[in-house]
């Protein structure tokens, strides 16, 4: 069942870091198409939050993205939310195309 889940931007990047953001959703009664588009709209959000001001920010926000929503549909669990993310490997970046 998916849950309320908390999106910490950038783990690995951020840990020595003093801008890591973070961010609850909760994803109750959300289909996995729904729940995805949340996970991968939040991190957008918080790591470009994270990364703001930073020279390289277009480089490294779409792999935080990534890294974010890999690691928040794996702590979520829900195996038809890890299936439609494996199904949709390009839909992370789909967001940062639409906005430009």
């Amino acid at each position: 069942m998916i849950r309320t889940i908390a999106i910490a931007a950038g783990l690995v990047a951020l840990a020595t870091s003093a801008q890591a953001a973070e961010l609850k959703l909760n994803l109750a009664g959300k289909d996995a198409a729904s729940a995805h588009a949340a996970i991968v709209h939040a991190a957008h959000k918080v790591c470009g939050v994270a990364y703001r001001g930073d020279s390289l920010s277009p480089y490294l926000v779409p792999a935080c993205v990534q890294e974010t929503v890999e690691s928040t549909v794996s702590q979520v669990g829900d195996a038809g939310l890890i299936a439609y993310n494996q199904a949709h490997p390009q839909a992370a970046r789909s967001l940062k195309l639409a906005a430009r």
